[in-house]
């Protein structure tokens, strides 16, 4: 998630990155790939066709700003002989995804998912088994791979609400059909944050205004640079990922 305190964010991702980068030059790796996150370029409005370079000056929330510094730890330990590839993929699915979908079901049980904006905002994925194809191809790429990041992604991007549906309509619960304005929906998640901030603990909210940007906004990822470095071709359908994830949650306790 990307609710909490900024020193928690830097010690799960850039001291932990530290940590295995001081581990791989310690027992002499040649190469280490990087999994980052292209939550880095999120800047709260639509974004279509994001090159690695696209990177904003200013980083919207403390997890978008401690992944790019953990980045940049691991573009550092070339100067010590670590071959050094970055991967960005967006949200991965498919068996074993426990992040996407299965809040938005729990929500939905309840009746509690609405469409934010008009519900035509288009978004990439990626294939749990895609993802995998480009960690292989970035382990036995060629020297002029090296020493960049790369975006990762099914290369298909579709509108969210339809893939938020499909799944919905798999796991035989009701499709989401009500609709809330943009601003409204803003203004709902930024009270529930200050409630949660009052509140001992400290709680994670419900809503937050960053979800409500990311599931309004296009947010779509250009993929070339992986294409030709990596030689990355996305093979397993979106669609097929998700009926994956489906057949998979079905046999776990939680999706029962």
């Amino acid at each position: 998630g990307t609710w909490g305190r900024y020193q928690d964010f830097y010690q799960g991702n850039v001291v932990v990155t530290e940590n295995v980068v001081e581990g791989c030059l310690k027992e002499h790796v040649r190469r280490l790939v990087h999994l980052s996150s292209p939550s880095i370029y999120f800047n709260g409005r639509s974004r279509l066709d994001i090159r690695e370079d696209q990177v904003p000056r200013r980083f919207h929330h403390h997890y978008a700003q401690t992944k790019y510094l953990a980045e940049q730890k691991v573009f550092g330990a070339q100067e010590f002989g670590l071959e050094v590839l970055a991967l960005r993929p967006r949200f991965v699915t498919g068996a074993g995804d426990a992040s996407i979908f299965p809040r938005l079901m729990q929500m939905q049980r309840k009746g509690r998912v609405a469409i934010i904006g008009n519900g035509l905002n288009k978004v990439d994925f990626t294939s749990v088994h895609n993802l995998n194809e480009a960690l292989l191809g970035a382990l036995f790429a060629d020297d002029r791979a090296l020493g960049q990041a790369y975006n990762i992604s099914n290369g298909q991007p579709l509108p969210l609400w339809d893939v938020v549906n499909y799944v919905m309509r798999q796991m035989q619960l009701p499709q989401v059909t009500r609709y809330r304005a943009y601003g409204l929906a803003y203004s709902m998640a930024a009270l529930n944050e200050a409630a949660c901030m009052l509140w001992p603990g400290r709680p994670q909210p419900t809503l937050t205004r960053l979800g409500m940007q990311v599931m309004s906004r296009d947010f779509t990822l250009d993929i070339s640079r992986a294409r030709q470095y990596l030689d990355y071709q996305p093979k397993v359908s979106l669609w097929t990922a998700l009926d994956e994830f489906c057949a998979w949650w079905k046999h776990q306790p939680l999706g029962q």
